[in-house]
């Protein structure tokens, strides 16, 4: 298929449209490739994401492939989430992630799950698959989490074990 781009000038506007052979649109659903997205939250902390591709499935949602998110908490302290696919809802500030959801925090801890509903407004992370804790204070197994204020107040509930490992 070829594409050609066609202008169109008015006096205040200039548009840019894409046309298949027959005059039919290339794309039902509009793509990006290597897309950033930025913002901040309700508290002014600011975050990052990025994905190999984005797909516009929406008007505020976009499908992404290979995400990688950043946030800076309260603290000073950042948090990274990467997972292999997404859902992001722009409008919300919301992403609904699946397939191997890893969640880094930088005062040492890994988490890792298949899914996680991220609130970038409210600095909140949500999950209700099997989850793995690592960190400096040891490994913890648990059936979902919830993180609140930042990272500040995490709860892990059903089927919870902990192993410490004593300093």
């Amino acid at each position: 298929m070829l594409a050609w781009p066609l202008t169109k000038m008015g006096k205040k506007n200039f548009k840019v449209t894409f046309e298949g052979q027959n005059g039919e649109g290339l794309l039902e659903e509009p793509s990006m490739l290597k897309p950033r997205f930025h913002g901040t939250g309700k508290s002014g902390n600011p975050y990052n994401i990025t994905s190999d591709e984005a797909v516009q499935t929406n008007q505020n949602k976009m499908a992404l492939q290979k995400v990688n998110g950043d946030m800076v908490l309260k603290d000073g302290s950042w948090m990274t989430i990467l997972s292999e696919t997404g859902d992001y809802n722009i409008g919300k500030k919301e992403v609904d992630l699946n397939g191997s959801v890893n969640l880094i925090i930088d005062t040492g801890y890994e988490m890792n799950t298949e899914s996680a509903h991220i609130n970038l407004s409210e600095n909140m992370a949500a999950g209700e698959e099997a989850v793995t804790v690592h960190g400096p204070m040891g490994v913890l197994t648990a059936d979902g989490f919830i993180i609140r204020e930042g990272g500040n107040e995490m709860i892990f509930h059903g089927n919870v074990h902990m192993i410490t490992i004593p300093k």
